[in-house]
């Protein structure tokens, strides 16, 4: 995966629409060589799943992270998907030492505690440690009885072309892409896409980062990470509640996941750095797909 292809996915998780003529404006080769390399990574599985969601400021949701230890007695693929039925967990993964990772949301303080209380029930959980992150919130609009028809659609293929929007729901190409506009623009609603990074023959880890906040802020610190490591650095989860930031990175080997990890120790305002490496992940369905599909029954389109 070349720094081309990683802008290709950046672009695709922030709008999944955007089209292969907008990508290669972008980046300065061929329409045809953008579609060449999405549908290579698609075929290696990188490309996991093109998803709509609501933004979360639709919803009032909040995300929080969460970090577990076990005692390592548990079959991995087996406590991740166990992890996956509670309603509010999205997302779980096994990590190297007995460690699990995971993402949830939250809408109000009693949706907190039952997912944190959910997490802590575990006899083979020896630590819980979570953090409240900062997230896009994106906007809130009104999605009308039609916004719903063309969302009810793209749900199945968030990057199904407009005639065949139009073919299913029998509006007009026109109206339906003035109401794709809509929803794109008006950013109450997320087309995304859903990686699978472990597919890029290269190493997914997580790193555990403190630091000192009187020397430099969050922004500084990921503008640093951003700058220093631009093809291995993918999220970073930022708590709210003390300086830890949690950074996804991938190595190509593991003497250059020793290598970042050693580069961001050396950093001055670092403090502790621990690196976990990723071994299985699983994605779920969460509240807000929950809320979508309540608003789509109550428009008679389920």
């Amino acid at each position: 995966m070349d720094n081309v292809d990683k802008g290709i996915l950046t672009e695709l998780i922030n709008n999944c629409r955007i089209t292969y003529q907008e990508l290669a404006l972008n980046y300065g080769i061929s329409a045809s060589a953008i579609k060449k390399r999405v549908k290579k990574l698609e075929g290696i599985g990188i490309i996991y799943q093109y998803r709509v969601q609501l933004s979360q400021a639709m919803t009032g949701s909040e995300l929080l992270f969460g970090l577990l230890l076990t005692d390592g007695s548990q079959d991995e693929e087996e406590f991740v998907n166990q992890l996956g039925k509670h309603p509010q967990i999205i997302a779980a993964a096994s990590y190297t030492g007995g460690h699990y990772v995971l993402v949830a949301e939250f809408r109000n303080s009693q949706e907190l505690w039952d997912v944190t209380s959910f997490l802590r029930s575990f006899k083979c959980v020896n630590t819980v440690e979570t953090h409240q992150i900062l997230s896009h919130q994106g906007s809130t609009m009104s999605l009308s009885r039609l916004h719903l028809l063309v969302l009810n659609s793209l749900i199945e293929n968030p990057r199904k072309p407009i005639a065949s929007i139009a073919d299913q729901t029998k509006l007009t190409a026109r109206r339906v892409r003035r109401l794709v506009k809509e929803l794109v623009e008006g950013k109450a609603v997320h087309f995304t896409v859903l990686l699978e990074l472990g597919e890029a023959e290269s190493i997914p880890f997580l790193m555990r980062i403190t630091w000192d906040e009187k020397v430099v802020d969050h922004q500084a610190l990921i503008t640093w990470l951003n700058e220093k490591f631009p093809l291995s650095l993918w999220e970073t989860y930022i708590s709210v509640d003390s300086p830890v930031l949690i950074c996804l990175f991938t190595g190509e080997n593991l003497n250059e996941v020793d290598s970042i990890s050693r580069t961001t120790r050396r950093y001055e305002p670092v403090q502790t750095v621990t690196v976990i490496i990723a071994k299985h992940h699983n994605y779920f369905p969460g509240p807000r797909d929950q809320i979508m599909n309540s608003l789509l029954k109550e428009a008679g389109l389920r």
